[in-house]
């Protein structure tokens, strides 16, 4: 309010509850009653079992993201196929959509006021990121060609698997109602490559130098 400018005011608040977040005791009753194991044991080896699992999965999407940046990184880039910067920007553009009006309840015109930024820098974000998209799989396409990787029966089926089991579909047929077999197929070539490309890395370890102690 213009009128309370640069003056001294009150607020007054009104607590409706106070909460306090207590840590129960880990106990074989605990464990029953609130979990799907039986013992202390059993649940905390599940709980070890995830967690290396996690660690496990982001060591290996770490070790690929460095592979391809790499790769793209020594490779000339002549040009982006339009297609491919259409389908990428399009695709992140609903991402940052979705995460924003999920978490936040914005739109990206909400985000880009509250940020202070333009819709212009928003777009050569935009662009950027289609473009890495793009060269990704520029790359992954390139080594599936120069090794001659190609696609079996079991390597289709296999796939067909993961994405009825992670949509929670029941037949291959309704998986094809969202996607056709073609993208199925690039889909596992592409991953394919960029295996094919993680287990021929030539991993660099270095030793990190000492920081030496602050003088008393």
């Amino acid at each position: 309010d213009a009128a309370l400018a640069g003056q001294a005011v009150v607020f007054q608040v009104t607590i409706n509850s106070i909460k306090e977040k207590v840590t129960p005791e880990l106990t074989e009753a605990y464990v029953k009653a609130n979990t799907d194991y039986d013992s202390i044991a059993a649940y905390t080896k599940a709980k070890r079992d995830s967690l290396e699992a996690e660690n496990e999965a982001t060591m290996t999407n770490n070790i690929s993201s460095s592979v391809i940046q790499a790769i793209i990184k020594d490779s000339k880039i002549k040009s982006y196929p339009q297609t491919l910067i259409d389908y990428y920007t399009a695709y992140y553009q609903n991402y940052i959509s979705q995460m924003l009006y999920n978490q936040y309840g914005m739109s990206i015109a909400d985000y880009i006021t509250a940020t202070k930024s333009t819709q212009a820098e928003f777009d050569k974000t935009l662009k950027s990121v289609a473009e890495n998209y793009s060269a990704m799989e520029m790359a992954e396409k390139s080594i599936a060609e120069a090794e001659k990787i190609t696609i079996t029966d079991d390597d289709y089926k296999n796939q067909v698997a993961v994405y009825m089991k992670n949509y929670k579909l029941s037949t291959e047929e309704e998986l094809l109602k969202y996607m056709t077999k073609d993208q199925i197929k690039s889909d596992i070539l592409l991953q394919k490559a960029m295996t094919f490309a993680v287990d021929n890395a030539v991993v660099t370890k270095t030793t990190a130098t000492p920081t030496p102690a602050p003088a008393n």
